[in-house]
Order: C-alpha cells, then sequence, then structure tokens
C-alpha cells in the first residue's frame, strides 16, 4: 500500500505501465519511415546504390558532420526526389547562428519539420521566425527546459522512457492536440517488451502518425520470443523471496 516514487523516469514509466489498463488496438499504425544513415561525403558518393529505396518522407540527422556536406545531401535528396519531405534532427547540435545559417540554406518547405536545432527554446524559435523553418521539440520536454507556442512549431516528440510519468505525458499529448500539433512517440533504447509498450501508447496518443521505434536493430538480443511473449530463460532475476 505505499506509494512508490521512483528518482529515475524510466523506472516511473515502467511501474505506470505495469499498473495501466491496455485497450485493445485495432487500428495499424502507419508504416514507418527510413532513417538515412552514413556520412555525407559516403552517401554522396554512392548515392545511386541507395537513392532509388528513399520514398516520399525520411529522416536524417544533421549537426553531425561539416554543414557544407549535410546541405549537399540535403540538396541531393530534394532534386532527385521532387515529392520527398525530410525531417531532420540536430538534437540540439547547433547555436543559434549555425542553425540560422544552416535553415537559410534551405526551402523550408521541403522540410516537415527540423528536430531540436539549438538546446534552449528561446534560440530555436529566433531561427524558426527568421527562417520559416517548421520545428519540433523533443529533449527539450525531457529536460523540463521550457517552451511555448510559436507560428512554426509544428510536433511534439514524445520519449516516454524519459518523461517517465505517463500522466506527465498525456498531458504533453493533450497540450499538443490543443494546440494542434503532431504527436511522435519516439524509442530510447528500450528491449522488446518496452518498445511493445511504446508502439501501444502511439496507437492511443497518435495513430496517425508513424512513431520512432527503430532503435530495436542496435541491440544485440531480445527479451521476448518468437510469438512476442517475454522469455523468462532471457529474464536474470535480480529478487527472490523465499
Amino acid at each position: 500500500g505505499q506509494e512508490v516514487a521512483p528518482q529515475l523516469p524510466s523506472v516511473q514509466f515502467g511501474l505506470d505501465c505495469a499498473r495501466r489498463c491496455w485497450p485493445a488496438q485495432t487500428t495499424p499504425l502507419p508504416e514507418p519511415y527510413p532513417l538515412i544513415q552514413g556520412s555525407p561525403q559516403e552517401l554522396l558518393k554512392h548515392w545511386k546504390n541507395w537513392l532509388h529505396k528513399t520514398p516520399s518522407k525520411a529522416k536524417l540527422k544533421v549537426a553531425r558532420y561539416p554543414m557544407r556536406d549535410e546541405l549537399a545531401l540535403i540538396r541531393l535528396l530534394c532534386d532527385r526526389i521532387p515529392t520527398l519531405k525530410l525531417v531532420l534532427d540536430a538534437n540540439q547540435g547547433w547555436t543559434r547562428e549555425e542553425a540560422w545559417a544552416f535553415c537559410g540554406h534551405l526551402d523550408p518547405n521541403r522540410i516537415e519539420y527540423l528536430e531540436d536545432p539549438c538546446a534552449n527554446f528561446a534560440d530555436i524559435a529566433f531561427v524558426a521566425n527568421r527562417t520559416g523553418m517548421p520545428v519540433a521539440i523533443d529533449e527539450l520536454l525531457a529536460q523540463g527546459k521550457p517552451w511555448e507556442p510559436i507560428p512554426q512549431l509544428r510536433a511534439l516528440v514524445l520519449k516516454p522512457t524519459l518523461l517517465g510519468s505517463l500522466a506527465h505525458c498525456e498531458a504533453l499529448v493533450a497540450r499538443a492536440r490543443e494546440l494542434r500539433l503532431k504527436v511522435i512517440v519516439s524509442s530510447c533504447f528500450e528491449s522488446g517488451l518496452g518498445l511493445n509498450q511504446l508502439f501501444h501508447l502511439a496507437g492511443e496518443w497518435a495513430p496517425d502518425q508513424a512513431p520512432g521505434l527503430d532503435t530495436k536493430r542496435w541491440l544485440a538480443a531480445d527479451l521476448l520470443d518468437a510469438t512476442g511473449k517475454p522469455d523468462l530463460s532471457l529474464l536474470e532475476p535480480l529478487f527472490h523471496r523465499d
């Protein structure tokens, strides 16, 4: 009967999931869009080998390589696939001036949104206001930093494992709906069990948006069997009561 107050948001997320009554999910989620990975120089060098596989929407990490190389790759994608919309994710990797310079070289109409270009919302709002670039916030939410609605804000990217309380997540979902923003449910590095919970939350909170749950491929093994049930032989007991 004690009230549990975990210090780690991932533990709070797990407890909330364990105590939650899960509604049946009957509607399939949209197909996930690909994450284009690799150094821009290598991708530009071998673009004929992979570009034809890119659909009408794709995600690209930016603020990792020289700006001129990343911009050259984006131009190639937009030139070769006229219908392509890009989701760009900078992971707070730029200063205000760097983000302003980057966005100044792009057509905002070809970008679905640029995620977390800077580490604080004032800089993001400054860049978005002056360049017209649509933006989204992700890490800012997990860090508990302040934000406010601006005309260029398009989406809230929710990582429940970092946000912790499902009540907190649901408050953000309600705020996004009030502001007519997209909600994207995204993973960190959960096991198959955690990813399954996120999949069902995405079905409830954002059934019209493809969730970002592609981190499973980085894990060497899973905790679930072929039927999607926990494989008890793969679990390590941490506590046992006689």
